[in-house]
């Protein structure tokens, strides 16, 4: 039976129940209500249109859900795009960078050196960067989480001090090492403070005394405070926290936390070629 005449089939009968209606007592039109509706069932089930509309309903819930799931995934990602433009802008003179100063995209890293996944993400940034060219640098921002403090904030306070004495490659040389030796989850480095201070004099931090003073300074304590709220602002949320930023433009876009070199150096090279285009 064709779907035509199957719908022909079933407005004939719903009509002769109609013409019947009105002479038959309540309880027989109820009975062949139940008849009429088991037969019109019975004819779907065998011409195979029950199962192919049960079907088609099916696809189209599927395909709702899904358009809504697509949807919302979309307006999170443009979100989080959004407060990523929000970070502060990149300066040589406030921010520790590996690489060219100047460099047109910058990967703009929230770490916290107590924090396991941003040991496995160490040396990631510098890679993809290394591997794109002059054109792209790496900015590390303090982002120690509350629950791997003290040591997350006093290492982050130590990096501070190691880069007074001696610049972005003591501070990164030393965020990198505390990050090789530290046993995570705010455990620290062995040893401690003497671990630490070991590690910054291994770093080009020569002046004990100067070092141990920059500790407690106020404009260490501003520095790393300005940085987590810097990365609160951004949508920060959890380390590693990862920006990449076109610094003529202000475009930004947040990607994943610990990503592969390769998902790293790919969206680096995304955002490099939407920017070449403007």
């Amino acid at each position: 039976m064709t779907a035509q005449s199957l719908c022909k089939s079933i407005l004939l009968s719903a009509s002769m129940l109609l013409a019947l209606g009105s002479t038959w007592s309540a309880s027989a039109a109820t009975d062949n209500v139940d008849a009429l509706a088991d037969k019109v069932i019975q004819q779907l089930e065998s011409s195979g249109s029950l199962d192919s509309a049960l079907d088609r309903a099916i696809e189209r819930r599927i395909k709702r859900e899904n358009d809504a799931r697509e949807k919302t995934a979309q307006d999170e990602r443009t979100r989080q795009n959004q407060l990523a433009e929000i970070a502060r802008k990149v300066d040589p003179q406030r921010d520790h960078i590996w690489g060219p100063a100047g460099a047109r995209i910058s990967v703009i890293v929230y770490s916290d050196m107590e924090c396991p996944f941003c040991k496995q993400f160490s040396g990631v940034p510098e890679a993809a960067a290394a591997k794109v060219g002059q054109q792209v640098n790496v900015v590390w921002r303090h982002y120690p989480l509350q629950f791997h403090r003290p040591n997350a904030l006093k290492e982050a306070h130590a990096a501070e001090c190691v880069a007074r004495q001696a610049g972005n490659e003591g501070f990164f040389a030393f965020a990198n090492e505390v990050l090789k030796r530290s046993a995570g989850n705010g455990k620290g480095v062995p040893d401690g403070d003497p671990g630490v201070l070991a590690i910054a004099r291994q770093s080009g931090a020569k002046d004990d005394k100067k070092f141990k003073n920059c500790l407690g300074e106020e404009r260490t304590i501003k520095a790393v405070d300005e940085d987590m709220q810097d990365g609160i602002n951004a949508g920060i949320t959890g380390t590693p926290g990862v920006i990449v930023r076109d610094n003529v433009s202000g475009h930004s876009g947040l990607v994943g936390g610990a990503i592969p070199v390769e998902t790293l150096e790919a969206q680096i090279r995304g955002l490099l070629t939407e920017s070449q285009g403007r």
